[in-house]
C-alpha cells in the first residue's frame, strides 16, 4: 500500500481507530474538494518504451504537487 501512493502521485492515509479513520476521511474530503487532475499526452515520437521523467511546478504559494516520477511510453 505505501508503494501505490508513490508510484500515482498520490499520497497515504492510515487510521487505526476509529478517531484516525474520521480524521483521515477528513482530510481526504478536504483534498477532493480542493483538487485539480492534469492529464498530459505524450507526442507520437515519444513511444519508444522508454522512461520520461516529468518535472511540474506551480506558482501558487501553498500548493502541493503529487504527481509520479515519470512514465513509460510505450511503443503502439
Amino acid at each position: 500500500m505505501v508503494v501505490f501512493p508513490k508510484v500515482t502521485g498520490g499520497f497515504e492515509e492510515f487510521g487505526n481507530d476509529d478517531k484516525q479513520l474520521i480524521e483521515a476521511f477528513g482530510r481526504i474530503a478536504e483534498s477532493l474538494r480542493s483538487t485539480y487532475e492534469v492529464i498530459c499526452a505524450a507526442g507520437p515520437s515519444d513511444h519508444d518504451g522508454k522512461f520520461h521523467k516529468l518535472k511540474l511546478k506551480m506558482n501558487r504559494k501553498g500548493t502541493q504537487i503529487f504527481a509520479p516520477d515519470g512514465y513509460y511510453a510505450h511503443n503502439n
